[in-house]
């Protein structure tokens, strides 16, 4: 199985990248199922571009397509829908209201590779115009369609769904393995 080590910090700054592009730059709301799912294709470009994903968190297929699990968690703890405590500050970066994201700083540039900028900036130019159920559909692809509900969908579906070659798959397969074995 391919798995990757989540990045708790660039998973907050890729938040507020989106959210501030969309707010600054799109005149668009920043609500943060749109956002989600810009991170979900921006991860999958990015998966089958170089070998491994952004934000290196798990996506669940949920009712209305695939989630950054521990990213979403942040935004829950934020909500106040979450049974978790904000321990680690969340509510200080940004804010929830009406659904949208309301960043209170700027992301920390430094989180990022260039590939990640170009892949972020990318899904955001290919996305933020989209309706909800234009976002649903596009992303109940096939990797989403392969896994179970409220299950992992598998990072090697993921990067298969967006045409990787089985020499890329195979590259991720070893650097799971060589992260695994560390």
């Amino acid at each position: 199985m391919i798995t990757f080590k989540f990045d708790a910090d660039k998973a907050l700054a890729s938040i507020l990248y989106v959210s501030n592009i969309l707010m600054q730059t799109k005149h668009k709301e920043a609500d943060y199922y749109r956002v989600m799912k810009i991170l979900y294709f921006a991860d999958k470009s990015h998966l089958v571009k170089y070998g491994r994903p952004i934000l290196g968190d798990d996506y669940v297929a949920m009712e209305h397509g695939p989630v950054p699990s521990k990213t979403y968690d942040m935004v829950k703890i934020v909500k106040g829908t979450s049974l978790c405590k904000d321990t680690e500050g969340y509510g200080d970066i940004f804010s929830i209201i009406n659904k949208n994201i309301i960043p209170k700083k700027s992301p920390d540039m430094d989180d990022f590779s260039e590939s990640d900028v170009e892949c972020l900036n990318e899904s955001i130019e290919e996305n933020w115009k989209l309706t909800f159920g234009q976002l649903k559909n596009k992303s109940h692809d096939d990797a989403y369609l392969k896994a179970c509900r409220d299950d992992i969908i598998k990072f090697r579906e993921i990067a298969r769904s967006a045409g990787a070659t089985s020499e890329m798959i195979q590259y991720m397969q070893e650097k799971s393995d060589a992260a695994a074995s560390v």
